[in-house]
Order: structure tokens, then sequence, then C-alpha cells
């Protein structure tokens, strides 16, 4: 009776073991490190949404004129402000086309704006794949582009 009782409880442990190994399977179980890992990645990630806001202005050499873009996309505005009530106050695009195509991986700080010596002309740079486009902004709506530099 005493080995029929010890041979039961043994199957009976070993087919718990049996169960719980295959519920393993399908989790996760994370040592200390590797969960400080995630968790130090998930930081990582929250603190590039501060380190990379999604939009900038960029002065021009007009005191009037800023530049808006869009760095996840790089769609470009043009800003104008006023000093006084009567003042024109305006915000237009420059090209309000996406240069993104897959609009599920978008990036904040993708694209980044850079002066020339021009006050019109500013250079967008895809930070990651290094395409270039020249911007121009301007009070005549016609001379208002962003074209790619080939």
């Amino acid at each position: 009776m005493k080995r029929l009782l010890i041979i039961a409880v043994a199957l009976c442990g070993i087919g718990i073991s049996a169960n719980a190994q295959t519920e393993k399977k399908d989790t996760l179980i994370l040592s200390p490190r590797d969960s400080l890992i995630f968790q130090y990645a998930d930081f990582i990630a929250e603190m590039s949404a501060y380190q990379h806001p999604r939009f900038k202005l960029y002065k021009t050499d007009n005191i009037y004129n800023l530049i808006k873009l869009d760095t996840a996309t790089g769609r470009l505005w043009q800003v104008q402000y006023g000093m006084n009530k009567s003042a024109d106050r305006m915000q237009v695009a420059i090209d309000d086309t996406s240069l993104v195509w897959d609009e599920d991986n978008l990036r904040a700080g993708r694209y980044e704006l850079y002066p020339t010596n021009n006050t019109y002309t500013f250079i967008l740079l895809d930070t990651e794949r290094g395409y270039t486009y020249q911007v121009q902004w301007n009070t005549d709506p016609d001379k208002r582009f962003r074209i790619p530099i080939y």
C-alpha cells in the first residue's frame, strides 16, 4: 500500500512538472539583467522623442519669416509674423508633400534643414538615406519650392 501511494505521488509529480515545462515554452522568462536591458531600451525610446522634436522652426535672414519643418516627413511651411495688429501673419506651404512612403515608420529627427549663403535657400537633408533637397522660401508663392539635388 505504501509503495502504491509513493508511485502515485511520483507519477503526479512527473505529470505536474511535464505540464509546467510545456507552459514555459510559451512564456519568456527574463533574468534580472535582461529585464533591466529592456527597461533601459524603453527609456531610451521615450527620451528620443524629447531629443528629436517632430516640428522645428528655423530662422531666415528676414526677421519676420521662419521655416517650419516636419522632421519626420520633410514637409515645410513658411511662417510669417508681424509686430503690430495690422501686420500680415500667415503660414503657407513651401511643400507639404511627405517624403516618407511608409507612414508607419515615421521617425522624428529624420530631416534637418541647413541654411546657405543665399537668404532664400536652405538645404534639406534626409539623415537616414542621405538624400538632399534645395528648399526655397519667398513671399512670392511662385518662388517657393522643394526640389531634389541629384
